[in-house]
């Protein structure tokens, strides 16, 4: 992963002053090991896997209508982790992440915060979501996709 030419002026100066000592400033430092613990804590007192477990069955079924509808390739996702995957805009371009980027700015004008890579949506809402709010932010993300599919079809008849 390091160019032979970095990778030689350290083996060089290993030489000359002895091992090359290096770190990055957040590796085992106590604060942040100390906020590591405490979030391990926090989420095994407060029961979030088990939370997850239970409620991460409203994300896939919020998004499951969307299987099979225009440009829909794949609906996926485990845990409070989903993603769908769109056709590209522009078939011959490959997937040139248009679509991807169009359903995900409207997603945000809907008040939905996705991630696009390239022609696929990430959802990923935070792990103490609630099964209503869940069910709103899919709810919205669908109506994200119809606007985007809606618009389109009105510019493939004009």
């Amino acid at each position: 992963m390091v160019g032979e030419r970095v990778t030689d002026v350290i083996v060089e100066g290993s030489t000359a002053v002895g091992s090359f000592g290096h770190g990055f400033t957040y590796s085992g430092h106590p604060v942040a090991a100390a906020v590591a613990r405490e979030t391990i804590a926090i989420l095994h007192d407060n029961n979030i896997p088990g939370h997850v477990r239970t409620t991460s069955r409203t994300l896939l079924a919020g998004l499951d209508p969307l299987r099979g509808k225009d440009g829909v390739i794949d609906v996926r996702g485990h845990g409070f982790l989903a993603a769908v995957t769109f056709a590209p805009l522009r078939p011959s371009q490959g997937g040139d992440g248009a679509m991807g980027a169009a359903v995900a700015d409207e997603a945000a004008r809907q008040g939905v915060l996705v991630r696009a890579v390239g022609d696929t949506i990430c959802l990923s809402p935070p792990l103490i979501s609630t099964a209503t709010e869940i069910a709103e932010i899919t709810d919205r993300f669908r109506t994200a996709y119809e606007e985007v599919v809606g618009a389109l079809l009105y510019k493939s008849r004009c």
